[in-house]
């Protein structure tokens, strides 16, 4: 039916499985969000199947039916709660480039085939170990690895302080920053993106900008030369996350509002300008106003999907490449 269509499945390669060769399948379904997908990798030797619950997304703890809520039907396979392949989660948890303040490091995994439609072919940087990273679309980075996995890296600003909320920052006049910026796009459900970046169509650093300080990698810190340009307006007249204070008093006047520095700007090592938001004036996430329309829909969309997925059984392999793993 339609949500057993919605699964792929991934022929990965072959394991020497209790003394025999296995194929080995992963089942990816889609999810939302960043995670990805939820991935059930299996064991297959044209006999049976054995479900390898280390390497797999979470089964669901249920056991008092043949389908759980993640839509597998138990009577179809065998579990295996010791056997751990090592090697196919095997990405790095830092990659640095030539520079080494080109620090990335692991977000999460996904599948090809999650990312394929936005992967850009072109390589963002080279890392000190070789491998190319390609730039995704939450503006980290891509590492493809050896079967259909891909994992997600993200380069975290080194001028924050241990909470990485107050950055470290030194404005022109000598004071020292001691508000907390936020440098991830937020949405309904939290962060959509691990840096802000700021397309240069929209921001010309040598014509928009000016310098207001240096943070302590004495990198210049700026802000909008423009002091009514529309992006500061569109911060200061959003309701939803500049709302009047709780004793009902009038939001901070426009000039208050500029004292603060609501938005500023950095040039990251890749280059790129990443816009730092005042905490202060940031949404919330699940701000109802933000995420109410969304959050509902997916939830029921998401538990539909599970509670179908595998209700006929595993009906199909589709090879993706021919990854041994031994």
């Amino acid at each position: 039916d339609y949500y057993e269509d919605a699964a792929n499945y991934f022929l990965v390669g072959t394991i020497i499985y209790n003394g025999e060769p296995n194929k080995l399948v992963m089942v990816a379904a889609q999810s939302s969000g960043l995670e990805g997908s939820s991935r059930y990798f299996f064991a297959d030797n044209e006999k049976s199947l054995t479900f390898l619950q280390k390497n797999s997304s979470p089964l669901d703890k249920d056991t008092t039916s043949t389908l759980g809520y993640d839509g597998l039907d138990r009577t179809k396979f065998t579990i295996d709660v010791t056997t751990d392949i090592s090697d196919l989660h095997n990405f790095p948890d830092v990659i640095s480039g030539t520079n080494p303040r080109q620090r990335v490091v692991f977000k999460g995994e996904t599948e090809y085939w999650v990312v394929s439609t936005t992967f850009n072919n072109t390589p963002a940087f080279t890392g000190t170990q070789g491998r190319s990273l390609y730039g995704s679309i939450h503006n980290g980075f891509f590492l493809m690895g050896d079967g259909p996995l891909v994992a997600e890296y993200a380069l975290q600003p080194d001028f924050f302080d241990k909470d990485n909320l107050v950055p470290r920052i030194t404005w022109a006049n000598g004071e020292v920053n001691k508000s907390e910026y936020s440098y991830v796009s937020m949405g309904g459900c939290g962060s959509s993106s691990y840096l802000k970046v700021v397309d240069p169509k929209d921001i010309n650093v040598s014509t928009d900008l000016v310098v207001v300080g240096k943070n302590n990698q004495n990198d210049l810190i700026y802000e909008l030369k423009d002091t009514n340009s529309q992006r500061l307006k569109d911060v200061f007249n959003n309701s939803a996350i500049y709302p009047t204070t709780e004793s009902g008093k009038p939001k901070l006047a426009y000039e208050q509002f500029l004292a603060t520095r609501p938005l500023l700007y950095w040039v990251d090592p890749f280059g790129r300008l990443v816009e730092l938001q005042n905490s202060k004036f940031q949404p919330q996430a699940g701000d109802l106003s933000l995420s109410q329309e969304n959050d509902g829909c997916i939830g029921e969309c998401e538990a539909a999907r599970r509670t179908h997925l595998f209700r006929a059984g595993i009906k199909r392999w589709l090879g993706s490449g021919s990854h041994a793993i031994q």
